[in-house]
């Protein structure tokens, strides 16, 4: 039998070795072209991670801020700013900060009008709006009252429950916009209990003080109290016994809520996608945080 001749079997060899250098190719192909895709989408996820955490330091370091100025800067006291914002940089990051007083109720110095009421109407405001469990606190509290109709009315007397454990500083009481006979004073009030509260009563004879036609009216009292832990909101009732007699009394409650506790503020810090919000608490002039919400 005939031998093959030597450079047929090498030509043969080197076809094989071609074929197995393709298919190598093709493996290592398949293996190294995802991981390279996943390499470079892991860089990607990385660096998004790495943006989002200092975001997230940023905001972070905004509320550290506030809260060390709340502490220290005197002139940034919500109290005297109720809503506070300004911006600060972090991590080469614009970062905005608010701080606001919670809660932050207001009175309302033109009532709406009672729908009771004909043409006297009856609103409250109180201040402060908040107090410290168990510090002595004197609390002012302003009823208006608003004829918020087309003629002159007359009031026979007023009343004003105040809240649980209030009670009334002699010789605070005041008013304007009433017309008093022959320039009488609102004057002290009589004082009785009524289910544990302090009850406020003035009664005047005719002729009746009475309020013209779109005055707003008010009758302001101090009152004193040593709230204690846990105890509000607190509400006054004050009502008014009009003229004519067809007006009946009308009344005012809960509008004038006075808030028992530690005051509270609420922090809100923004950094590119991250926004941090806290709520912290002054616990006698010491700034603590009760929550913290990223969300």
């Amino acid at each position: 039998m005939r031998k093959p001749r030597l450079s047929r079997l090498v030509r043969e060899e080197r076809g094989g070795a071609f074929t197995l250098t393709l298919i190598a190719l093709a493996v290592v192909s398949l293996l190294v072209l995802p991981m390279v895709s996943f390499a470079s989408t892991s860089s990607i996820s990385v660096g998004k991670r790495q943006q989002r955490l200092l975001d997230q330091y940023s905001a972070g370091a905004g509320v550290e801020h506030a809260m060390w100025r709340l502490q220290y800067d005197n002139t940034f006291h919500p109290l005297l700013i109720p809503s506070a914002s300004y911006s600060q940089t972090y991590n080469s990051r614009s970062t905005n900060v608010t701080v606001k007083m919670y809660p932050t109720p207001t009175p309302n110095p033109n009532p709406t009008p009672n729908a009771n009421g004909g043409g006297l109407c009856v609103d409250a405001s109180v201040t402060p709006v908040q107090a410290p469990p168990g510090v002595q606190t004197t609390f002012t509290i302003t009823s208006y009252l608003n004829d918020c109709g087309s003629s002159t009315v007359h009031m026979a007397g007023f009343t004003d429950l105040l809240p649980v454990g209030f009670t009334y500083v002699n010789n605070s009481a005041s008013s304007t916009g009433i017309a008093f006979k022959q320039g009488a004073l609102i004057g002290n009030p009589t004082t009785s209990m009524q289910d544990g509260q302090q009850l406020l009563t003035w009664t005047y004879s005719s002729p009746y003080p009475g309020i013209s036609s779109g005055v707003v009216a008010h009758i302001t009292v101090q009152a004193i109290a040593t709230p204690p832990e846990g105890g509000g909101p607190y509400y006054n009732q004050f009502c008014v016994n009009a003229q004519p007699s067809s007006l009946g009394t009308i009344c005012m409650g809960g509008d004038a809520p006075i808030y028992i506790g530690w005051p509270q503020y609420d922090v809100s810090s923004s950094a590119g996608t991250s926004t941090v919000h806290v709520r912290a608490e002054d616990q006698n002039g010491q700034y603590v945080i009760r929550s913290w919400q990223v969300p």
